[in-house]
């Protein structure tokens, strides 16, 4: 209007803080009652000082966070690490062989990594608590129902499709979410949390042990199950990042400029005339001295004086609630689905050359004004106006549940060569260590000693684990500490530490091999963080978490089958030499990375000059 290109923008009125409803209207119109927008201070938007940006707290509650998760992890080895200590004796009463247990417990590990593709979406929609929680319960119903399972198929059931499925729920949102409240300190939250899963596999495999010979298999299998209810407390931890942000500390200078007076302040009236015409009226603005070179603007009847970089916050227009949800959605909230823009009222060269007049635009936003007032009444079909509502068409099924998780997860991290890069070797990593640790106390035992030293030698593993863990993670978060390099490291030492474990049958040796291998899986479980953060960006730290668990879940159910078979034919002596050369893959990736960019990086220095 005027001449001056303005866009006037109209969304639902939300219940306003101040009585600022204008009662300009008779009592007796059928016409929606004129409302004021709250005021807005002339230099806030896009001319006045930005938003302050927020950022993780780095600390405060996402230290409750972290205890929550490592609650969590401390009670959870006595489902899955002590498997061996727990099931082994009862799984032979039910005819099982090594395949079968090797079966048995992979396919534990399968279920929990294919499930753990879905959690990203799942917690999107359910939240964090929720989902932790209802992981909690379905643990203890794991352990209720193999404590009287009485043949391998309903064992297999309870514990390995269950339990698989419980543990996923339990454990996967305490460290997807620890990314989300840490920046600098992430790897010693993180350090923190694997050190105390440490500390459980130190504690649960001998009380394990005492708990069988004590109270049966059964009871110990119901006390494994009331450990594990802790997990619902720990999910009430879990908040959401947002409630917690906090402002950044190193803001531009341009933040903390004085705010404006108050007799800055201006507001608009929106009235609907007689003949149908919405029309606004600003007032309570104090004329501003004219700055040089600004284009003066002509003062006719409905002209506004705005700043052009201001035109898109000013001009908002609040009218009546075009849904019932609308109404109730909170004053500063964001726009909800149902939230839509009615109309945008501009008169610009390319309108004019088409014919359409001040006029007429003013005539269809009062039309529209109405319309949206008293929905699915008046069907309003204009295409200069009308909102995009989408190319494609939306389906019957989007509204299920399970449609919804898949369509939310984002397939393009399978077409990233960094993605596979840290994937695949992390799998072949897992597949390795899950199996040794199933393996080891049948190993010991088939060399004459007792179960308590095939449980303490458990125990020494997490030993090392809990105090290496929190040492490489303070490390970790120093800037000259050489990540990728110790990362490779942890692989060599798995590879080392499982593959010539049977060439000396002796316990001592075996105690070696432990702490050497608790080191390599310090290293590699402690630095994933980093080097997943380094190839992708926090926000898709969940989904790179639930592609990376697909891999696990396909290592260990193929490779752990055959770990199982020739175990079966060879023993434990080729058990565990398949298990070496396996991590011994994982690590050779990782040495061609190191090399290809040693060799990068050697290229990009200059020569010096003669």
């Amino acid at each position: 209007m005027g001449g001056s290109q303005s866009k006037r923008k109209l969304v639902p009125n939300r219940p306003l803080t101040r009585p600022q409803i204008a009662e300009e209207a008779p009592p007796t119109s059928t016409r929606p009652r004129p409302v004021r927008p709250t005021p807005k201070a002339s230099g806030s938007g896009r001319g006045g000082s930005p938003k302050p940006k927020m950022v993780p707290p780095d600390g405060g509650w996402g230290w409750m966070v972290v205890f929550g998760t490592a609650l969590t992890v401390f009670f959870f080895p006595a489902m899955t690490v002590a498997f061996g200590v727990l099931f082994s004796d009862r799984l032979e009463e039910m005819g099982a062989g090594k395949t079968e247990f090797t079966i048995i417990g992979n396919l534990l590990s399968s279920v929990w990594s294919f499930v753990a593709l879905l959690m990203a979406p799942i917690t999107e929609l359910f939240g964090y608590r929720s989902v932790t929680i209802v992981g909690g319960l379905l643990s203890f119903k794991t352990m209720l129902l193999s404590a009287y399972c009485t043949n391998l198929t309903s064992f297999t059931f309870s514990y390995s499709v269950l339990g698989g499925i419980a543990g996923s729920l339990s454990t996967f949102n305490g460290f997807a979410i620890i990314p989300q409240y840490f920046q600098k300190r992430k790897g010693l939250a993180n350090g923190i949390v694997a050190s105390c899963s440490a500390l459980g596999k130190i504690a649960m495999a001998p009380l394990l042990r005492l708990l069988l010979d004590v109270y049966g298999y059964t009871w110990a299998c119901l006390i494994v199950g009331a450990l594990s209810l802790h997990t619902c407390f720990a999910g009430m931890l879990y908040h959401p990042p947002e409630w917690h942000l906090v402002p950044q500390k190193d803001q531009d200078p341009e933040i903390d400029a004085p705010l404006p007076m108050p007799g800055s302040l201006s507001s608009t009236d929106v009235v609907i005339s007689e003949n149908g015409i919405v029309e606004e009226h600003r007032h309570g603005q104090q004329p501003q001295p004219q700055r040089q070179g600004e284009r003066k603007r002509n003062s006719t009847p409905g002209a506004r004086s705005i700043e052009e970089e201001e035109e898109e916050e000013e001009n908002v227009l609040f009218v009546m609630p075009a849904t019932a949800a609308s109404a109730t959605a909170p004053p500063s909230g964001p726009r909800r689905d149902d939230e839509v823009v009615l109309f945008s009222r501009q008169t610009s060269k390319a309108a004019t050359a088409k014919g359409v007049s001040d006029s007429g635009l003013r005539k269809v936003d009062s039309a529209m004004c109405l319309g949206s007032s008293i929905p699915m009444l008046i069907p309003i079909d204009n295409k200069v106006y009308q909102e995009d509502q989408g190319h494609g068409k939306k389906s019957c099924c989007d509204d299920f549940v399970v449609v919804k998780v898949f369509t939310m997860l984002k397939y393009s991290l399978l077409k990233d060569p960094y993605f596979h890069l840290v994937a695949w070797p992390n799998a072949l990593c897992l597949t390795a260590y899950v199996n040794s640790m199933y393996a080891l106390p049948g190993y010991v035992k088939s060399l004459g000693y007792t179960p308590y030293q095939s449980a303490f030698a458990i125990s020494v593993f997490s030993v090392s684990e809990a105090v290496l863990r929190l040492t490489i993670a303070v490390l970790s978060d120093m800037n000259w500490f050489p990540i990728e390099a110790a990362y490779t490291a942890g692989f060599i030492f798995a590879a080392l530490s499982t593959g010539l474990l049977p060439l000396i049958p002796s316990y001592e040796w075996i105690l070696t091999c432990q702490v050497f291998n608790g080191l390599a899986m310090s290293l590699a479980s402690v630095l994933f963080i980093h080097v997943a953060l380094k190839y992708h960006p926090v926000e898709n730290y969940a989904q790179v978490i639930g592609f990376c668990s697909i891999f696990n879940g396909i290592s260990l159910f193929f490779l752990g089958s055959v770990i199982g078979f020739v175990a079966d034919k060879l023993g434990h002596n080729g058990a565990y030499y398949l298990i070496g050369s396996i991590a011994a893959v994982a690590a050779g990736i990782w040495i061609v990375r190191l090399v290809c960019t040693f060799r990068k990086d050697y290229k990009s220095v200059p020569a010096p000059s003669q």
